[in-house]
């Protein structure tokens, strides 16, 4: 959305709106008390700073992120601050390995020599847990169903989609900061949950990116 309002051409009343259209969403995905969203959130606005050039891009992006701290602390409902300090708490040091993910994780690399080449396909869960559990993580969502041919695709897939946001680096830096951003943040989604395998909606963002990137490249170039 932000790397979308960035562009040239597009008038104030828009990006008022496509600002107004993605607080909506923070705030509803801040509701829904996920700490890797809060993770997220950190690592894309982190990315966004270093790959901003100059001092009085930095100072910007620090004063927003503290007026938006000051206003979330004085309007953010008790009952989800309360809810974020109790997931953050049962996150800690001590309880790290009664993490659901970590048993899970350690379940099914146990048995990485049964789907090593090819994966298990459909019949995956079987080398989880008891239970319906899926991998929480793309990468060894990737990994079990398909093996390690699936797995070296999906990350030549990354690649490819790193490579056409550099492209647009070239022409339109302002975007590129956002759409870097986004990819960080993204790697880091699909490390510890399945959005990045079972959504259609991820690849097509992939195909939306790719074809900007292409587009913008053939406008500078005729």
């Amino acid at each position: 959305m932000l790397a979308l309002i960035s562009r040239d051409g597009i008038s104030k009343r828009f990006k008022v709106l496509g600002y107004f259209i993605f607080t909506c969403g923070w705030l509803a995905s801040i509701a829904g008390l996920s700490r890797i969203f809060i993770v997220l959130t950190i690592t894309s606005v982190l990315t966004f700073i270093i790959f901003s050039k100059g001092l009085k891009s930095t100072l910007k992006i620090s004063i927003s992120l503290v007026f938006v701290a000051v206003i979330l602390h004085l309007f953010m409902p008790d009952s989800i601050v309360e809810g974020f300090q109790y997931r953050f708490a049962y996150s800690s040091t001590e309880n790290i390995s009664e993490e659901a993910r970590i048993t899970i994780w350690r379940e099914y690399l146990s048995n990485i020599p049964e789907y090593f080449f090819v994966g298990a396909f459909g019949n995956y869960r079987r080398f989880g847990p008891q239970g319906i559990y899926d991998t929480h993580s793309s990468f060894l969502g990737w990994f079990v169903q398909y093996g390690v041919i699936g797995l070296l695709g999906y990350l030549y897939l990354l690649y490819g989609l790193l490579r056409e946001i550099f492209k647009i680096k070239k022409y339109k830096t302002g975007t590129f900061k956002y759409l870097i951003a986004w990819f960080i943040s993204y790697l880091t989604l699909i490390a510890v949950n399945q959005s990045g395998f079972q959504d259609p909606s991820i690849y097509a963002g992939f195909a939306f990116t790719i074809l900007w990137s292409v587009s913008i490249d053939r406008q500078h170039h005729t």
